[in-house]
């Protein structure tokens, strides 16, 4: 999704030049969420990561919007990776009652 339309990059004014085209705070709030998520969990730059509320107070459009702003200047140093980061769980060790079939078997492999 980084190389699609709705990912905002480039030049760090692009974040409020996107929030003006958006009408409702609700928007304003999905698209700058989805854009900080396309970067954290997506890339796997956690050093980008913020909280999304603190003390039962939700972060405002505007301080979300100064921190993706501060994603997009500093993303300029780092390499963007071919591939999204991909975490898939892990099968948890349980054991085994009977006989275990060849494909279980497999799985732990």
């Amino acid at each position: 999704m980084y190389n699609s339309a709705a990912c905002w990059k480039g030049d760090s004014r692009v974040v409020s030049r996107e929030l003006k085209k958006l009408t409702s705070d609700t928007a304003k709030y999905i698209a700058i969420k989805e854009n900080i998520h396309m970067r954290v969990k997506g890339m796997g730059w956690e050093q980008f990561k913020h909280a999304w509320s603190k003390d039962n107070r939700k972060y405002s459009v505007f301080e979300l919007a100064k921190h993706l702003t501060y994603i997009v200047k500093e993303e300029k140093k780092l390499t963007v990776p071919d591939e999204p980061l991909l975490i898939a769980p892990q099968r948890v060790s349980l054991g085994v009652l009977g006989t275990q079939s060849s494909q279980v078997s497999a799985l732990d492999e």
